[in-house]
């Protein structure tokens, strides 16, 4: 799951768009934006082009990339 605020702050950091990354990784815009929004799922070949074109440490990625919802529960 994609960390969409996070990733959306980092095309905002680089002055770059989903419109010019979009070429980059060869997806139209309108399916960057779904996988960055978490509507449709982003292979790993497209984090690892988004990652490189962002300058995201590989040590970062998975702030990026790979981010999970937690439940929370409430333990009595």
């Amino acid at each position: 799951m994609v960390n969409t605020a996070k990733l959306k702050g980092r095309i905002a950091e680089k002055k770059t768009t989903i419109q010019e990354l979009s070429k980059i990784v060869g997806l139209t815009p309108y399916t960057l934006g779904k996988q960055i929004s978490n509507k449709s799922k982003m292979s790993i070949d497209t984090a690892t082009r988004l990652g490189i074109e962002l300058s995201i440490p590989e040590s970062d990625m998975s702030e990026y990339f790979f981010a999970q919802k937690v439940a929370k529960c409430n333990k009595k």
